[in-house]
């Protein structure tokens, strides 16, 4: 039977609720399986979408205290190589027609909204991706002049 590197992967997460943790890679493991699509898409359905979004919604959930157990799994996968790579790259989203957000603000202009990630992988010279070891996500309150 084939591993669920989800349940590898997050099995340290810690939310302070096991139910919720078990909530927690549930989704995760639904979203990995389709990337590229939307949150009901992924789900598959309103029942599971709708404990997507309560997760993301809750508190105690945390993009930190999701990240950490994946980076702690990418610092272990690191020590097995001699050699690993950190590529980094930041990127601009834009949000420019989602007025109505409260987490975006100018990027290049002041009519453009968004929000910057920054992300740095590791990966070894042979290109396995051996997972994120940092992401930072921002946005500016206004353009330097």
């Amino acid at each position: 039977m084939a591993k669920n590197w989800v349940l590898e992967e997050f099995f340290d997460l810690s939310l302070g609720d096991k139910r919720l943790e078990n909530r927690a890679r549930r989704v995760l493991n639904q979203l990995s399986r389709n990337a590229t699509e939307s949150v009901p898409s992924s789900c598959g359905g309103a029942a599971e979408t709708k404990a997507a979004y309560r997760l993301f919604d809750n508190v105690h959930v945390t993009p930190e205290k999701i990240r950490f157990p994946h980076v702690e799994a990418t610092l272990s996968r690191m020590r097995e190589h001699r050699v690993v790579l950190i590529p980094q790259d930041t990127t601009t989203l834009n949000f420019s027609t989602q007025t109505q957000r409260k987490d975006a603000g100018p990027t290049t202009q002041e009519s453009s909204k968004g929000m910057y990630l920054h992300c740095a992988l590791a990966v070894t010279p042979e290109k396995i991706c051996l997972g994120a070891v940092s992401v930072d996500q921002w946005c500016r309150e206004k353009l330097q002049k």
